[in-house]
């Protein structure tokens, strides 16, 4: 997605699928942003991150901490969100929930 300047904005659960071919398909991209202009992009070399975003947008409990508390954030709030996911699938739990 993010080679292709495409930043979902919203990885959870419900938007990732697996194919009758075992093949992982990403879906749902109502909230993404198609980058179509350099506007977007860090003009600091400090960052492996191509792009700068600000909308508050997404699932709340996969959701990155920049996301809701920086100005701005970056791609990186997709893998933030991927690494959610992962979590839930080998713990049966989210990672940043509260224990009772």
């Amino acid at each position: 997605m993010h080679k292709n300047r495409v930043v979902h904005r919203d990885f959870n659960p419900s938007n990732v699928f697996l194919s009758d071919e075992s093949m992982i398909k990403i879906i749902d991209f109502n909230v993404s942003q198609i980058i179509e202009s350099d506007k977007h992009f860090i003009e600091s070399g400090t960052s492996k991150f191509k792009y700068t975003l600000f909308t508050k947008t997404g699932t709340p409990l996969y959701s990155a901490p920049e996301l809701h508390s920086a100005s701005r954030y970056t791609e990186a709030i997709d893998i933030w969100g991927a690494g959610v996911v992962l979590y839930l699938i080998l713990c049966g739990e989210c990672p940043f929930t509260e224990r009772k």
